[in-house]
């Protein structure tokens, strides 16, 4: 049993150095390897591509080993299986003890009871004599171990045609009880066996770092409990009259050409002693091809508008508003 034991620990051996040098092996494969992908930029999706693939405006390209950068250390490896139970050899059974004691002896035979016959009755059929005496029982053997003695015979008396009833026979005494046999000797218990305990399993090799995954939602806006309301300030002093604006007014600018050039450009002016407080600008035409690139105030007292055209050829023009105060 033992030599097959050991035999089995080396094939198990054997068995988990291949299955490491194999592991090993496509480690160092993978060391090798790259992974190229291209990043969409709006929403961090990644794309699998080939190594010549040229990404899309929309992306960046984003290439990374297989094989990331060393991992912690693992946890301990578990422990291997506990190794088969020897078997220990059973110790040889014990001699038998003897039988019991010897066999009590036959219990004497009781006596026959007397056979007296009665006496015959008239022609006529007379009563029925009583039953004749049942002869005495004999006595019972004494009664060895394993072996009872046997039993006397039971006296009986012939039956007289009318005679009474035989007195019965005493018992017969019980014979005495032999001595009970020695118990056998108990055989030695057999030597338990100890199975070996197998060896601890190799720890496992890092996996390779993921992809890290997309940022995860912002959680809930933790909610504080309201400060209690500060003591009111000191009333600050009456500020002088306001003047409002005067003078308000909106003015058209002159509507460029309607044509198919690009770009066009409109101003609108404020009157002599006023400034720019907002403006705006018309498209005409085929609006729907065309767009405005700015409008802003390009000094104090002019407001400026350009549109392209973005389609097609259409034929447009556009136009420029100011709304002015008095200084």
């Amino acid at each position: 049993m033992r030599r097959r034991g050991k035999r089995g620990l080396r094939v198990l051996a054997a068995v988990l150095v291949v299955v490491m040098l194999g592991a090993l092996a496509g480690v160092a494969a993978a060391r090798a390897r790259k992974v190229y992908s291209c990043v969409t930029r709006s929403n961090g999706a990644i794309r699998i591509v080939g190594k010549s693939t040229t990404c899309r405006a929309s992306e960046r390209r984003l290439v990374w080993n297989t094989r990331g950068r060393r991992g912690r250390r693992g946890r301990v490896g578990a422990t291997g299986p506990v190794g088969a139970t020897g078997v220990g050899v059973t110790g040889a059974t014990g001699a038998t003890g003897p039988l019991g004691g010897p066999t009590g002896a036959t219990g004497a035979t009781g006596a026959t009871g007397a056979a007296a016959t009665g006496a015959t009755g008239a022609a006529a059929t007379g009563a029925t004599g009583g039953t004749g005496a049942t002869g005495g029982t004999g006595a019972t053997g004494a009664t060895g171990f394993g072996v009872t003695g046997a039993t006397g015979a039971t006296g009986f008396g012939t039956t007289g045609a009318t005679g009474a009833t035989g007195g019965t026979g005493p018992t017969g005494a019980t014979g005495l009880m032999g001595p009970t046999g020695p118990t056998g000797a108990t055989g030695a218990t057999g030597t338990p066996g100890v199975g070996l305990t197998g060896a601890t399993g190799p720890t496992g090799p890092t996996g390779l770092m993921g992809v890290q995954g997309p940022t995860g939602p912002t959680g809930p806006t933790g909610v504080g409990a309201t400060g209690g309301t500060g003591t009111p300030g000191v009333t600050g002093p009456t500020g002088p009259a306001g003047t409002g604006i005067t003078g308000w007014e909106l003015v058209t600018g002159t509507a460029t050409a309607n044509d198919n050039t690009t770009p066009k450009t409109a101003t609108a002016s404020c009157d002599a002693g006023k400034v720019v407080l907002g403006g705006g600008y018309h498209i005409g035409g085929t609006s729907t091809q065309t767009a405005s690139i700015a409008s802003y105030p390009i000094s104090n007292d002019t407001w400026v508008a350009t549109a392209i055209k973005i389609t097609g050829n259409p034929s447009f023009s556009i136009q420029a508003f100011v709304i002015c105060a008095d200084q």
